[in-house]
């Protein structure tokens, strides 16, 4: 017996409610001319009202299955997550952003044991809560201590540059009782270093018995930055460049000092110690690469940047260079700025070798007479200060975060979100009375029943959920009450990249501390990855672009992503962008031209590793290719300097903002480049920036650039001076 069905004559092709209900009020009164009440509220009415709506959710959600099933189409994050996984690519979470605190300590520290904690772990810190913009909290996530008293100096130093010898007069510095004796032969390159492993100061008191005569010096600190800034001039001499650095040295005799030339075109560099030409502090290239990786030198002062890791330091010098005996101080602003940054370093040889924050007088140039002879040196008698690192977001910890019942596969999730995709989850279980810490994996395939792992997902929203083993892969956790913990961080959803100067709230309450900021932007935070339509778009092209293997370079958007993932022999990645254009140098070439961390140019020594790693070696075949060669090359950096007339407002703010923004590196919120190969710096776009610091001036007249800045092929923009009502920054 057979059976047919008749399909009745209806038109399936609408999708939308108002559409279908129309299209079955006419079938109705077609096969049912009885039924003439159409009132809404009729029961057959409210029928077919019924069927339009559910085949109008029908057809919207496979319409939503469609998109949501294909990469390219796909509108909603879990759909990003879910299709980018099945490639091995897993969107991050939101990163924290990070600076140094300068805080004064309120008292000195005389005894008691050491080390000695000033801020434990997790205190807290933030910037000011307004109507406008929520507080950012940012902790400590180790402890910050002294190691020793901080009410005498931690070590003295005295260096004879005609032995290159170290002498420790730390013992008899601290004592107000004799002399301890320089060492100095009256040779250029004499030094007194002062030195504190854990503090800051912004006093040095000395006790001469008798004052030097006949000396010509520098007070300095150490910074480590040699991105000071351009040379005064550039000259090619024929085999060897020369530069002035009065730009950084100043118009006084600053012989002697060590300063790095670093060619922006290149990126080789050479560390020249100056001389004095009478009139002018010079350096001269040497060796043998003169022209600093340039075949046909440049002697445009933007293409090299130059800079010394030891500055000199305007200060009032009572002691008049080590001249005028008694006890005399020496004082100075503290060198922790935007463009300053008293740091570590070791100084001594051997045994002698020891970080600290060292402070020091340089001899330039001794004339004829004596030698000074100090007593005692003191560095607690002006305000002393203590530097640390802090992160954005909050320890959090849940103690317990859960019982483990003995089954397989058991879920929890942590109790606060956004949590931070770092280091410090820490997953405890307690195991016989023994607290054992689990092990993240990525997955359970190659674990056994004994391994202690766990996998960790995030939620849309932030929220991280933990899985344990089923005993077969992966241990199941003793059951126990309350037995499982947790330890992570959290952070709200906010940008941390705050200007300088901002983070100025003491949450914890720590009472070692007077005053505290930051006296640099804090830099770091990038938003959670798809949190955003923008990024969202952004991933479509970058999450497939992953998939490119190293092996072979065929289009130069494969050149761009294999430099950016190119591994140096020492571990690093030294390019975080690139450009790759085609036949640049003839045919079959491609010319990548690179940025280096940081935005700078990459060092001589990294361009050759990526060019061999383009090319290939005798040992190693390289992954252009065939029969194409890749040319390496750092991108030419683009000096914006911005000269401006500014009512209200902060200008510490507005140099912040600007460093931020003329970066190569600087990115909008969707995580794209600010900035493109070739493209314009535009007035428009500094002024918006500038009129967005906290507080916002109220009017903002910019006279350099006069006009938008084009970006040559190969160009990316730096920060050039700011000039703000005539003070350059």
């Amino acid at each position: 017996m057979s059976t047919t069905i008749i399909i009745p004559d209806f038109p399936y092709s609408s999708h939308f409610y108002g559409e279908i209900l129309e299209d079955l009020t006419q079938y109705l009164r077609t096969n049912c001319p009885e039924l003439t009440d159409e009132d809404p509220t009729e029961p057959h009415m409210q029928l077919i009202r019924a069927f339009a709506l559910s085949s109008h959710l029908n057809a919207t959600l496979m319409d939503l299955v469609a998109n949501e099933m294909f990469l390219p189409t796909a509108q909603l994050r879990p759909s990003h997550v879910a299709l980018l996984a099945l490639i091995d690519v897993h969107l991050a979470q939101a990163s924290p952003a990070s600076t140094t605190l300068v805080a004064q300590l309120s008292q000195l520290f005389t005894s008691g044991t050491f080390p000695r904690t000033i801020a434990p772990a997790q205190s807290l810190f933030a910037t000011v809560e307004s109507r406008a913009a929520q507080a950012v909290e940012y902790e400590t996530l180790t402890d910050v201590t002294v190691t020793q008293r901080t009410d005498q100096v931690g070590l003295v130093y005295t260096f004879a540059a005609d032995t290159g010898l170290y002498t420790d007069q730390t013992a008899a510095a601290r004592l107000n009782v004799g002399t301890f004796p320089l060492g100095w032969n009256r040779t250029a390159g004499d030094a007194l270093y002062i030195g504190q492993p854990d503090v800051l100061w912004d006093q040095i008191q000395i006790n001469l018995q008798s004052g030097g005569t006949g000396i010509i010096g520098s007070w300095e600190y150490f910074d480590g930055d040699y991105d000071q800034g351009q040379p005064t001039s550039v000259t090619n001499l024929g085999s060897t460049l020369q530069f002035n650095v009065t730009s950084i040295l100043g118009a006084l005799n600053r012989a002697g000092q060590v300063v790095r030339v670093r060619s922006a075109i290149t990126g080789a560099f050479q560390d020249i110690v100056s001389t004095w030409t009478g009139t002018t502090n010079i350096i001269t290239t040497g060796g043998t690469d003169p022209f600093l990786g340039q075949t046909s030198p440049s002697t445009t002062i933007s293409d090299y940047i130059v800079g010394s890791a030891w500055r000199e330091i305007a200060t009032t010098d009572n002691t008049n260079q080590l001249a005028t005996s008694g006890t005399q101080t020496v004082t100075f602003t503290l060198p922790q700025s935007l463009n300053q940054e008293w740091t570590k370093t070791s100084v001594g040889l051997g045994s002698l070798a020891f970080s600290a924050y060292w402070f020091r007088f340089r001899v330039v140039a001794f004339s004829a007479g004596v030698n000074p002879v100090p007593i005692q040196v003191r560095t607690d008698t002006g305000k002393t200060y203590i530097a640390f690192p802090v992160t954005q977001g909050h320890s959090r910890k849940d103690d317990p975060l859960g019982s483990s019942d003995g089954t397989a596969s058991q879920t929890f999730t942590f109790t606060q979100s956004p949590v931070i995709d770092d280091e410090n989850i820490v997953v405890t279980v307690v195991e016989a009375t023994i607290p054992q810490v689990y092990t993240r994996v990525d997955n359970f395939l190659n674990s056994v029943p004994t391994d202690r792992h766990y996998t960790l997902v995030f939620d849309d929203d932030g929220a991280a959920v933990i899985t344990f083993g089923d005993g077969t892969n992966g241990k199941i956790p003793t059951a126990g009450v309350n037995n499982i913990s947790a330890l992570y961080r959290t952070m709200d959803d906010v940008d941390g990249n705050v200007g300088a100067n901002t983070i100025t709230v003491n949450r914890s309450g720590v009472n070692f501390l007077s005053t505290l900021s930051n006296p640099r932007a804090a830099s770091g935070y990038a938003i959670r990855e798809g949190s955003t339509i923008e990024d969202l778009a952004r991933l479509k092209v970058s999450g497939p672009a992953s998939l490119r293997v190293r092996q072979r370079a065929v289009s130069p958007q494969d050149c761009e992503v294999m430099a950016t993932e190119f591994k140096a022999d020492d571990g690093s990645k030294p390019v975080a962008r690139a450009l790759a254009i085609e036949e640049s140098f003839g045919p079959k070439t491609v010319e990548v031209v690179v940025v280096g961390k940081g935005g700078s140019p990459v060092d001589a020594s990294k361009l050759s590793e990526v060019a061999d790693f383009f090319n290939g070696t005798e040992d190693e075949d390289g992954v252009i290719v065939l029969n194409h060669q890749a040319v390496v090359t750092n991108f030419t950096q683009h000096q914006i300097a911005v000269t401006m007339t500014l009512t209200d407002g902060n200008p510490t703010s507005v140099v912040t903002a600007l460093t931020a923004l003329l970066n190569p590196l600087a990115k909008k919120s969707d995580g794209t480049y600010t900035w493109e190969f070739g493209g314009q710096v535009t007035l428009a776009r500094l002024i918006q920036v500038i009129m967005d610091t906290s507080p916002p001036p109220t009017n903002c007249q910019i006279s350099l650039p006069a006009a938008d800045v084009a970006l040559g092929t190969r160009e990316l923009p730096v920060k050039g001076t700011i000039t703000i009502n005539g003070v350059a920054f």
